[in-house]
């Protein structure tokens, strides 16, 4: 559960910035181009240019939106992992185990902070619509 709550606040913490930025550029944009309207000769290529590039920021930003939107949206979705730890557990000892972070490897690194000396080394990340499935049916392999 704590898992969850911490992975919806990541969601809502990521479609906030990209909001935040998708205005920021939009505000730009919408300068550059009143600007670009009073140019000289001289100024419009310069300005086009730095349109072209805010049109790609901002672009990028709605994607960004986008992602976070469809993270929250699809709560099966998210990343299996499988690590070991040979300095705290000895070899031939893996934890196959699941997240729905957007940045999976800071659930890895948080699991390391917590309960061993030794960092966790990463065997595989596995990006999967269905999350819970998959860590269940290694468990049952594995």
């Amino acid at each position: 559960m704590r898992e969850e709550a911490k992975v919806e606040a990541e969601i809502k913490k990521a479609e906030a910035e990209a909001i935040k930025e998708e205005k920021r550029f939009q505000k730009a944009l919408d300068t550059a181009r009143k600007e670009l309207e009073q140019a000289s000769d001289e100024l419009k290529l310069e300005l086009e240019q730095q349109i072209a590039e805010l049109q790609a920021n901002l672009k990028e930003a709605e994607l960004k939106h986008q992602r976070a939107q469809s993270m929250a949206e699809q709560t099966k979705q998210g990343h299996v992992y499988v690590i070991s730890n040979i300095g705290s557990f000895g070899e031939d000892i893996y934890k196959i185990g699941m997240t729905r972070r957007l940045e999976p490897m800071d659930r890895v690194k948080e699991l390391g902070d917590a309960s061993v000396p030794f960092t966790f080394d990463v065997h595989a990340m596995i990006h999967t619509d269905d999350a819970p499935t998959l860590e269940k049916k290694l468990h049952e392999v594995f």
